[in-house]
């Protein structure tokens, strides 16, 4: 029977007033959440208290805390309104550890062309022919065509986040004040990882939009900086890395190959 009357509290559905559902999980850290699926905050900590606001999915809500040991914490809406729900209205994770830790934001990007370790030096190897820069140049260019692409599929995703009602879509905002939208993976991991495409916006005011493996900036993607600089192209570990085009604040464009954000000698 108390298996049944968590399953109940864990879906936020229940018709058993004044009953505060126990659970074996503990409930949701403090922070900031979306609504994931249709709910009620309730005055106190029990299936059947009067309602105090009803919740669609979507809506931004904030965890104050948990009163206990069960599936219930309480909440303040956009409203101001403070109340309790389950923690099955806010998360289809309940009771797993909160996201990992923020990302690190980018600092400037190196437009400077330098020397890469596997590059020959200048004594002893010609310079590049025009042909072989307008090469590089357009592989850039390319590339950069594909990042802006990924960059709008990420903002679908976001969008799927926002929407609710898909467990590998969802939002959530760090103790930082950073905050990604986007597609996760959890599956067999001890927390979930963002994975796949999303938009992450750091407090600082830079924005990326692109792809993700393993909680990392990766792949194809486009980051604007708070100074106007916008970077679209490859990204590894978290940083411009591969075939790229930097935009630089005062209107001017660098194309080339960048490594670790910094762009290497053609």
């Amino acid at each position: 029977m108390l298996r049944r009357l968590a399953l109940v509290a864990w879906l936020g559905v229940g018709l058993f007033d004044g009953v505060a559902l126990a659970a074996e999980k503990s409930a949701l850290p403090p922070g900031a959440y979306t609504v994931v699926r249709p709910g009620m905050i309730f005055e106190r900590p029990a299936v059947g208290a009067h309602g105090v606001a009803a919740l669609a999915p979507g809506a931004a809500v904030t965890v104050l805390a948990a009163p206990g040991a069960g599936s219930w914490v309480k909440i303040r809406d956009a409203a101001g309104r403070v109340g309790y729900v389950t923690a099955g209205t806010l998360s289809d994770r309940w009771g797993e550890p909160p996201p990992p830790v923020a990302a690190k934001e980018r600092g400037v990007i190196e437009t400077a062309p330098v020397m890469s370790a596997e590059q020959p030096s200048a004594s002893g190897a010609s310079a590049p022919t025009n042909s072989e820069a307008n090469a590089a140049t357009n592989e850039a260019e390319t590339m950069r065509q594909r990042a802006v692409l990924a960059a709008a599929e990420a903002r679908q995703a976001a969008d799927r986040a926002r929407a609710g009602g898909d467990s590998a879509f969802w939002g959530y905002e760090f103790p930082n004040g950073d905050r990604y939208e986007g597609s996760w993976l959890a599956a067999g991991l001890a927390r979930p990882q963002r994975h796949g495409l999303g938009v992450y916006r750091f407090v600082g005011g830079s924005l990326y939009e692109g792809e993700w493996t393993a909680d990392l900036m990766a792949g194809l993607g486009v980051m604007s900086f708070p100074d106007g600089g916008l970077f679209a192209g490859q990204f590894r570990d978290g940083q411009p890395d591969g075939l790229g085009v930097y935009h630089r604040p005062d209107g001017g464009d660098h194309a080339g190959r960048w490594q670790a954000g910094v762009r290497l000698a053609d």
